[in-house]
């Protein structure tokens, strides 16, 4: 007759490869050290035969019930995802401090429980049960100070802008508004941020009923956004809030709200983030009569307001062509009274263009897309593609100059143009 020895820990069976290809076993305590709203942490450590024997743990159960393998996959599939659109994200970015990293958990069943685990009484849970599914993960409050850096809804104790505040806007921007991450929790390094389990709010809600918000959640994280240089012309949803806000916002007056059931995207509309009250601006102009009954200034019968700052916007980056056509663009602008030295500015202006003008901004844009196909088969940089680059953070080698054109601009003189106002820290746009 053999002798059942006690086991004074708990203990998981070897787990899935990570990224290294080895397995590892985790031993753990049979008290959790913390829990949230869908899974309970135990500290622990790794045994194997690997590089990372011995690193500090954490091992995450289900509440519940019984974790079963696909709940895991669920769990590994948002970390991949995630770890995807950060590598994606980091090459936008040139500060060492604002790259971002997840961790990426593994999956294993527990093998052996400890004697004390039935011992100890469980008021608002279960036990854990022998064979099922858990997370494997490295334990950041050993490497850290582990801190919560935006909530699940987008909330944020930090008034400046940060990386991470760019990267939430970044992944709604590159999933075509499919979902946005939020949630982030982790720690803050020299080399960047580790994060753990992302919190995701998608179209469809298919990222689980608990956590997934859908379009409503990712609504109220906007809503709480703040953009920086980092993310001012990523993509974002059209807040209820902004459909018919009036002029009065920039005095403090109270919003107005109204439906708009003509929108064809059903609410959710593209527009760039910094644009947001010229944006609003211009649609409810759009919608006024015009004192002499002239509908030549009233130009959004046939271009939305989109479309206008985009064309706008355009014709401003690549005037530096100088030649008669963007000349006598600018030369209308002035008229006006304005100061138009920024895409701001002219978007702001082109309330009060005629269509002639907006005809003659198309052309700019038609012949400035041509130049830049050009510089693309060529192998030049155009001055657009530079400042693009120069929002994103990117270094400008002093090799690369902008082609196509008569002068040559450096990229201080772009970030001068282009109206930012730090190059390498982060800083929130400036409203119009």
């Amino acid at each position: 007759m053999s002798l059942r020895v006690p086991h004074f820990q708990n203990e998981t069976n070897a787990s899935c490869p990570d990224l290294c290809g080895q397995g590892y076993r985790a031993n753990f305590h049979t008290h959790s050290a913390a829990k949230g709203l869908r899974k309970k942490i135990y500290h622990g450590h790794l045994e194997g035969s690997g590089p990372r024997k011995g690193e500090h743990a954490v091992v995450k159960m289900f509440r519940d019930g019984p974790g079963t393998e696909p709940m895991c996959d669920a769990e590994i599939e948002k970390h991949r995802l995630a770890l995807k659109l950060a590598r994606r994200f980091n090459k936008l970015v040139s500060d060492p401090r604002a790259k971002i990293s997840f961790t990426l958990p593994l999956k294993s069943t527990v093998e052996s429980l400890a004697v004390g685990q039935f011992l100890t009484r469980h008021r608002h849970g279960r036990h854990l049960d022998k064979r099922e599914w858990v997370l494997i993960e490295e334990n950041l409050i050993r490497q850290g100070e582990y801190q919560v850096f935006i909530g699940k809804a987008g909330e944020t104790l930090d008034k400046s802008p940060t990386a991470l505040d760019a990267f939430l806007h970044f992944t709604y921007h590159e999933s075509g508004r499919k979902f946005v991450l939020c949630g982030f929790q982790g720690i803050q390094t020299e080399k960047g941020y580790i994060l753990t389990t992302p919190c995701i709010h998608s179209e469809d809600s298919s990222f689980g009923p608990v956590t997934d918000g859908g379009p409503k959640t990712m609504l109220k994280v906007f809503e709480r956004h703040v953009c920086n240089n980092l993310c001012y012309s990523y993509e974002r949803p059209r807040l209820p809030s902004q459909d018919d806000q009036m002029p009065q916002q920039e005095n403090g007056q109270g919003k107005t709200a109204s439906d708009n059931e003509d929108d064809e995207d059903g609410g959710l509309f593209l527009t760039p983030a910094r644009d947001s009250k010229s944006d609003v601006y211009l649609r409810q102009r759009s919608g006024s009569d015009d004192e002499n009954g002239d509908d030549d200034d009233n130009l959004f019968k046939t271009h939305s307001a989109t479309e206008l700052r985009v064309m706008v916007e355009s014709a401003d980056l690549n005037s530096g062509e100088h030649d008669n056509s963007t000349t006598g663009f600018h030369h209308k602008v002035f008229s006006l009274g304005k100061e138009a030295e920024t895409s701001e500015d002219l978007a702001y202006c082109c309330t009060d263009l005629s269509k002639s003008v907006i005809e003659e901004i198309e052309e700019v844009v038609r012949r400035a897309e041509e130049k830049r196909a050009e510089n693309n088969s060529t192998g030049k940089i155009s001055d657009h593609d530079l400042f693009k680059r120069i929002h994103l953070g990117d270094q400008i080698k002093p090799e690369e100059k902008p082609g196509g054109h008569k002068k040559e601009f450096d990229s201080d003189e772009l970030m001068h143009r282009c109206n930012v106002q730090a190059v390498g820290g982060i800083e929130k746009r400036p409203s119009i």
